[in-house]
């Protein structure tokens, strides 16, 4: 598949070029299949360089290269790919939900889920607890 096609590099904003949007768009959106890494490009330097969002083990806003995402494999030899029903989004749509009291809530799509861990697994105390309030009491 190929990363970037021309049609995508004719929409993309040149480096800075979105630097005072108070919501900028992304125009491409990159995936790492069965991984958390993902890569939404709002501007291009037309040869290498993207500016966007970064979702991964954290999330950012940085300077990421289409050389670098054509290269990335994984442990069995999946590479990168493009998402290819993905339309222009503005940056706020695409974050991550905000992580609230060991759930994650997007206001934007009324998602909720719960964070397990660990001690869950020993004292299911703190999602029975979640679940509840989310629920609510039954006395209404």
């Amino acid at each position: 598949m190929e990363l970037l096609t021309a049609e995508i590099r004719a929409q993309l904003p040149d480096l800075g070029e979105q630097e005072g949007e108070i919501d900028p768009i992304a125009y491409v959106k990159f995936f790492m299949p069965d991984t958390k890494w993902t890569w939404y490009a709002t501007e291009f330097d037309g040869e290498d360089t993207f500016f966007g969002l970064v979702q991964g083990l954290e999330e950012e806003l940085g300077c990421f290269c289409l050389s670098e995402l054509q290269k990335v494999r994984d442990s069995f030899g999946r590479q990168i790919e493009r998402d290819v029903c993905f339309k222009p989004t503005p940056l706020s749509k695409l974050r991550r939900q905000s992580k609230v009291g060991g759930y994650y809530k997007s206001s934007d799509d009324f998602m909720i889920t719960y964070d397990f861990n660990d001690d869950d697994s020993q004292d299911p105390t703190q999602f029975f607890n979640f679940m509840s309030q989310l629920l609510g009491s039954g006395d209404h």
